[in-house]
């Protein structure tokens, strides 16, 4: 009688153990995983860091994170796909200068509209507000749908989902909310339009 009950006793454990584990998981804190899976040791929470670089207190929860430049699409691609209520997005780009790191922030579920708005993307100087941004983004959105992959106080990225019929279309609301792709970089529309195409994106920035 007791063989019999023995392995039964040990099957009972053992499932209430693999419970026991499954609600473990679905309690885990969704920013926290991800902090421990790519973050390392040098990470930080949104609010702090922005506060720190831009003077705004963001009332957003997440985190920041240290992530050589090379990974940064991959982990991006990674952290979206397994954590379906997170926003990943690169919020610091140092183009390696002084073997710097770029940082990525992910945020728990926000629309990413809302998300613009709260980190107050525009230019100053160039006297580009908020609204103008936002607004351009949802006309290129409402065109094709967009991603935001990067969003920082004088930066947005964002990448097409999908094929657009038009790209210098795309190309247009780009140059008239953000002259200085152009002006600094691209130098005219035509070879704008090439780069978003081939690019699959853009990348806004102000002054």
């Amino acid at each position: 009688m007791k063989a019999v009950l023995r392995p039964a006793l040990l099957c009972g454990l053992a499932l209430l153990a693999l419970f026991a584990s499954s609600c473990d998981r679905q309690n885990e804190d969704p920013l926290a995983a991800m902090a421990a899976r790519y973050g390392g040791e040098r990470q930080m929470s949104l609010a702090d860091y922005y506060a720190g670089a831009e003077g705004i207190k963001l009332k957003i929860k997440g985190i920041v994170f240290d992530i050589d430049e090379a990974r940064v699409p991959a982990v991006l691609d990674a952290i979206g796909s397994s954590y379906l209520a997170a926003l990943p997005f690169r919020i610091e780009k140092n183009y390696k200068q002084g073997g710097r790191k770029d940082r990525i922030a992910v945020v728990s579920s926000i629309n990413q509209f809302a998300l613009i708005k709260a980190l107050g993307c525009g230019g100053r100087q160039d006297k580009v507000s908020n609204a103008q941004v936002i607004k351009a983004l949802k006309a290129i959105h409402a065109k094709q749908p967009i991603r935001i992959i990067g969003a920082g106080r004088d930066f947005v990225e964002f990448r097409l989902l999908e094929k657009p019929s038009s790209w210098i279309d795309i190309a247009q609301i780009c140059a008239g909310v953000a002259p200085n792709i152009i002006n600094h970089g691209a130098g005219d529309l035509q070879s704008l339009t090439r780069e978003i195409a081939a690019l699959g994106g853009a990348t806004l920035w102000w002054y």
